[in-house]
């Protein structure tokens, strides 16, 4: 997932990148202009709420938070609820498929500063079997663990 992610970041040509994951999708009809209307000029990336959907109807809220763990600990969501300006943006780093999101936002900060928090449900999150969270194992998750620690260290 984060090659294929990293590839079309890289071949994005608009002024903001929209992360938008195939299962994912917008709440209503002005989120994409909700989130585009809040991203000013002094904003490089920014963070919106979401809701999910499990297949029995969407809940859940979750308002994103940033947190000066957030390298291990994702307060502030799937990449789904992330945009960025399209301008020495950074990757995905490919070693990851369990922190990925949360070593990007880590790298965001360190570049940028804290992220433009919008408190709007813009986002709706496909919950499911597909999810990283079910595919890999505890040991896998720990390695990524281990090798996001060490990396901040």
């Amino acid at each position: 997932m984060p090659i294929t992610s990293n590839r079309v970041i890289e071949s994005a040509k608009g002024e903001l990148i929209k992360i938008l994951y195939l299962d994912d999708y917008f709440a209503h009809e002005d989120s994409l202009k909700n989130i585009v209307d809040n991203f000013k000029e002094e904003v490089n990336w920014l963070v919106t709420g979401c809701l999910h959907d499990a297949g029995f109807g969407v809940e859940n809220p979750h308002y994103a938070k940033f947190n000066d763990n957030i390298h291990v600990e994702n307060t502030i969501g799937s990449p789904s609820v992330l945009t960025i300006r399209n301008d020495g943006h950074l990757l995905f780093d490919e070693n990851l498929s369990f922190y990925l999101d949360c070593d990007l936002y880590k790298r965001y900060y360190e570049k940028y500063g804290s992220p433009k928090i919008l408190d709007d449900l813009n986002v709706i999150i496909g919950v499911g079997d597909h999810q990283m969270t079910h595919i890999l194992t505890n040991e896998e998750k720990q390695k990524e663990y281990n090798y996001t620690i060490k990396k901040y260290a």
